[in-house]
């Protein structure tokens, strides 16, 4: 029993008004006091307590293999968790992890973690949906940082450029920006499924400088009626043909008939070949952004329209460990992106 739980349970004894009895240390203090008058009993707690607070590194090497050992059993109890057991099961589990490594831990130590690791390394399959508002460069890199971490899992990328590919497919992880109507109404969730939002990604204008020095730089959202604005084709088949921006107290709305309207990807490579103005989600152009193969426009305008990056998926046991290692993975890698314009190292 530790000191702590001792003195809790001294302290309820002497609570207690059908007990108050002494516990046997203070029984022992009262013997002594009486035989040995003379003498004076000194409760050493404190001094105790300040010798406990500097560990040798043989404590704190100590400390370091139970604590991580305790990890191990209490992970043991988090995989035997299903609907319907009991705690004292769930405790029998950890504790019999506690008892099997327990005596060895410092023969076996880590031969335990190495086994533990093995248990719970990740396998099988993911089949991961992308939307066409997708960075697909930036997506890559946090793959190629996820299969480094578990190479024992498979991952098949699918372009999705139809709502319905997502269950004809067999998408178990479909990543793409907040569906959205362009007035703002939320076009209807698949029911079944679980949004989870990555980060938030603000809405830019971007034009390519071979455009801009043949058509000149706009200085007001006013100024778009002169230029050639390429339209958002959206997954949902809407088409984004109204812009709005603000400053300070002042509201802008550009509505505009396109001549070209494009999906995600192509709607970069529209701009990117000079075809006209686009707006755009942020992150899906951070890397020409930062190239300068385009360039912000009213950047002191805030281009209304941001959207989070969301992941889109049906919690599913055989998959759910293989989505939740994902899903933890990509919100780690985005973070340095989250509501930035023209990535972190700009």
């Amino acid at each position: 029993m530790s000191r702590d739980l001792a003195v809790r349970v001294i302290g309820d004894y002497a609570a207690d008004p059908f007990d108050g009895r002494s516990s046997r240390e203070g029984l022992l203090v009262q013997s002594l006091q009486t035989r040995f008058p003379q003498f004076t009993v000194n409760d050493l707690t404190p001094t105790l307590d300040q010798l406990r607070l500097i560990k040798s590194p043989r404590e704190i090497t100590m400390i370091e293999k139970a604590t991580r050992l305790s990890g191990v059993a209490l992970m043991e109890a988090m995989r035997s968790t299903v609907p319907g057991i009991y705690e004292y099961e769930l405790d029998a589990v950890a504790k019999y992890a506690f008892y099997r490594d327990g005596a060895q831990l410092l023969k076996t130590f880590d031969e335990t973690i190495d086994r533990f690791r093995v248990d719970t390394a990740l396998n099988g399959q993911l089949k991961i949906g992308m939307g066409p508002a997708l960075s697909r460069p930036l997506m890559l890199r946090a793959i190629a940082s996820f299969q480094a971490l578990h190479p024992g899992v498979r991952l098949i990328l699918i372009s999705v450029n139809d709502p319905a590919q997502v269950g004809d497919e067999g998408i178990d992880v479909f990543v793409r920006p907040r569906s959205l109507r362009q007035r703002g109404g939320e076009h209807k969730q698949q029911q079944g499924t679980i949004l989870r939002k990555l980060f938030y990604s603000p809405m830019v204008t971007a034009a390519s400088p071979a455009y801009l020095k043949r058509k000149g730089v706009p200085r007001l959202p006013t100024d778009f009626a002169a230029h050639d604005c390429t339209a958002l084709l959206t997954l949902e088949r809407d088409v984004q043909d109204e812009w709005q921006f603000v400053k300070r107290n002042k509201s802008e709305k550009v509505k505009f008939a396109p001549k070209l309207i494009a999906d995600g990807e192509a709607l970069r490579e529209a701009a990117l070949s000079g075809c006209g103005v686009i707006r755009v989600l942020a992150w899906e152009i951070d890397d020409q952004l930062q190239s300068g193969a385009l360039s912000q426009l009213l950047p002191d305008w805030e281009c209304l329209g941001g959207l989070p990056i969301v992941a889109i998926y049906r919690k599913m046991r055989p998959t759910q460990s293989r989505i939740n290692a994902l899903l933890q993975h990509l919100t780690k890698e985005f973070r340095a992106h989250d509501n930035v314009i023209g990535g972190p190292h700009r």
